[in-house]
This record gives C-alpha cells, structure tokens and sequence, in this order.
C-alpha cells in the first residue's frame, strides 16, 4: 500500500495506486503525490489584498455550493444523483477549508440554502453554479499575483469543469 497527499487540499489517500482524482478535493491525479514528498503549502501565505478578497469571495461560494449540494442529496428520491451530489457536496465543502485555511480562519460559518425538488432544476442550477466558479476562477488565475494561489485556482478551474461536464451529461438523461 502506498500513501499519496494532495497538493491542493492536503489530504492522504492510502491505496495500491494513485487514484484518478483527489477523493477529497476532486484535482486531477498530477496533484497527488507521494506523502513523503508533500509539503503543507496553505498555511501561512504572504497575500496581497486583492488575493485575500478572491479568497473570502470563493470561499462563500464554496460554502453556498456545499450547501446546495447538501440539500439536493437530501431531497433527490434517484440514488445515483442523490450521491452524486452528496459527493459533490463533500468536495465542495474541502474546497471552503482550502480557501479557510489559506486565509488564516480559525473557524467558518455553515451556511443553509435552498434547493429544488426537480431533479431537471436541480441539474440546471448546478451548471449555472459551476459555471459560474469557473469564470470567476479564471479570473483569479489572471490577476492574482502569488503563484500559490494561481496553482489552486487553476486546478479548482479543472475540478468545477468536472462538476459542470458531469451535471451536463445527467441533464441529457432526464426526462421531461
């Protein structure tokens, strides 16, 4: 067995080989790395303003997506997209601590939000969400100066495509 850590998130995934993506975060398998190699790279950042207010704002919408996605896993009566954004929820909420952990925050609020019972505006509202992080995720990418948080970004850009791609092929499913 071998122990891998996320560059992004932190976290240790023990397993026989790397898997595809992080099970916590969701960033693709090139962030995972041997445990032996890893190094905490959240934890006491030099920001520049600009860099902390991208933060505060990701990590409300991180924490207004987990909500979401915590809510559907509830209401959802179809078990495969009721984990699905019972995963997703997950994923999300390690994000939040990501963008808490490099702001410094000791402690953040749970936030509650509503959420359909139409499987269809459910999916719907989900793109538009993902989306959403992703144009703002981009430009973050562009503006901030600290490679750091360019490194996060950009992989969170691929793990929100991921939720879009995937919330796009279950919409083509649903009936009407």
């Amino acid at each position: 067995m071998k122990i891998f850590r996320c560059q992004i998130c932190g976290e240790a995934y023990i397993g026989n080989s790397k898997p595809s993506h992080c099970p916590y975060c969701g960033a693709h398998d090139n962030f995972l790395i041997l445990a032996s190699e890893w190094k905490e790279e959240n934890i006491g950042l030099e920001l520049s303003q600009n860099s902390k207010e991208y933060l505060q704002k990701a990590l409300k919408l991180e924490l207004d997506n987990a909500a979401f996605y915590k809510c559907i896993s509830k209401t959802v009566t179809d078990p495969e997209i009721s984990g699905m954004f019972k995963f997703l929820g997950k994923v999300e909420a390690e994000h939040a601590s990501v963008f808490k952990k490099m702001l410094g925050l000791k402690k953040i609020d749970v936030v509650e939000t509503e959420c359909f019972t139409d499987i269809k505006k459910d999916l719907e509202e989900s793109s538009f969400r993902e989306n959403r992080a992703i144009n703002f995720y981009r430009e973050v990418v562009q503006k901030a100066p600290e490679k750091r948080i360019k490194t996060v970004f950009a992989a969170l850009i691929q793990i929100e495509t991921d939720h879009f791609n995937l919330a796009q092929e279950k919409l083509k499913n649903v009936k009407e």
